[in-house]
């Protein structure tokens, strides 16, 4: 999932409003992507975000794209000793 990561990242401005956090699934011949927004993200409505992303990776692989904003991203919540991630409450 390299390849992910690095779509994700290759425009720096869109992968600022993000916590760097996705979830890939594969269904059929597509990959369902969920990407965490960051709390403080603002700027591009959620559809711009999305749509952007969406173009980023389908350039590499076909995929349905899906941005989700901070506290509804349930996918690495939890804490997590290794990466030492801290999550924002509300």
């Amino acid at each position: 999932m390299e390849f992910l990561r690095s779509a994700l990242y290759s425009d720096c401005t869109l992968a600022s409003q993000t916590t760097g956090q996705f979830q890939a699934m594969e269904n059929k011949d597509r990959l369902l992507i969920n990407i965490q927004l960051h709390a403080r993200s603002g700027g591009n409505p959620i559809a711009t975000v999305q749509k952007r992303f969406s173009a980023l990776i389908n350039r590499h692989v076909p995929a349905d794209v899906r941005v989700v904003p901070y506290f509804d991203f349930q996918h690495g919540m939890g804490v997590d000793y290794e990466r030492k991630f801290s999550h924002l409450v509300r």
